[in-house]
């Protein structure tokens, strides 16, 4: 089936693997390594579908939330709106009929966007649906040709779970040890932004290929860790900057959703205060995601009430 438009239903020493299990968020900031431009981004403005791509941020995910639903036997995937719900909202009032397709899944690496078999996706429905045994690139492409011309904005979250399968195996080989996991991560970084550059590099090119005069915007995740681990963005800091290069090599816009996000806002703006330590974004921190978006757009332009030339 093709995708349908998404208008249905403690101490840090655990950390690692406590992401690892859950498959879900990233860490950020910049990177020197390079990526052939293919031109500065240009204004491509809402057309008739806005597709949202990615992982549990582009999801919605919220983890008592989640586990509540599905212990109570209520799991439903419309009541993750996240940040893509407040963005829909402001590109109806820019582009009246809008539609929203959601292909989230949480887990997604930039592997199994590419290549298929995001867990999640296996065992529990999305917000749109398509086959179980289809990568989510595939379903996006095909979204793309069955609607050509049709499809704008795209948003796109990928790039942090292929970092925390990295971090995830360090802390497995030094769980008592912070100083030994780092070490581990810095040493197997190079390797890991390699693999986010190849695959997002492929997908955004694909992407780009099938939908020319889209608007692509790239999310750049925050540090959940800011204020317990200091030394959290010298590794996770890789990763954005990377992104930010893929994103120019196919024309795509990068969404700074990491600066907001620091020592003094990291328990408002995420879940990762509360007991369960949940890395997502609070409903503050989901609106300030949508704000980011929104910002890369360029969107404000099209506002009835925008005043000046």
């Amino acid at each position: 089936m093709r995708p349908q438009p998404a208008t249905r239903r403690r101490s840090p020493a655990r950390w690692l693997v406590r992401l690892l299990l859950l498959a879900l968020l990233a860490l950020p900031a910049t990177f020197a390594g390079a990526v052939g431009a293919a031109g500065a981004p240009r204004f491509d403005p809402p057309k008739r579908f806005n597709l949202v791509l990615g992982d549990s941020l582009a999801f919605g995910y919220q983890d008592a939330k989640f586990k509540a639903e599905l212990l109570g036997g209520t799991y439903n995937p419309a009541d993750f709106t996240g940040y893509w719900a407040p963005f829909a909202a402001r590109l109806v009032a820019v582009r009246p009929g809008i539609q929203t397709v959601n292909l989230a899944c949480p887990g997604e690496t930039t592997v199994t966007f590419v290549d298929g078999g995001c867990f999640f996706h296996q065992v529990l429905p999305l917000h749109a649906d398509y086959p179980s045994a289809e990568s989510q690139l595939q379903a996006a492409l095909a979204f793309l040709g069955a609607h050509r011309g049709q499809v704008s904005p795209i948003t796109v979250s990928l790039g942090a779970n292929d970092l925390l399968q990295l971090l995830g195996a360090c802390e497995a080989e030094s769980p008592t040890d912070p100083a030994a996991v780092a070490a581990c991560a810095n040493a197997g970084l190079p390797a890991v932004l390699a693999t986010v550059q190849a695959n997002l590099g492929a997908a955004l090119t694909a992407l780009r290929a099938a939908a020319p005069e889209s608007k692509i915007i790239v999310l750049q995740p925050y540090n959940p860790y800011v204020a317990l681990l200091p030394g959290s963005p010298a590794i996770a800091g890789a990763l954005d900057a990377v992104l930010a290069q893929v994103a120019a090599g196919a024309r795509a816009r990068p969404a700074d959703g990491f600066s907001a996000v620091t020592a003094a806002t990291v328990c408002t703006l995420t879940l990762i205060c509360t007991p369960a330590q949940d890395v997502h974004p609070s409903d503050a921190g989901y609106q300030m995601l949508a704000a980011a978006l929104w910002a890369a757009s360029g969107y404000d332009r099209l506002a009835p009430d925008r005043t000046g030339p």
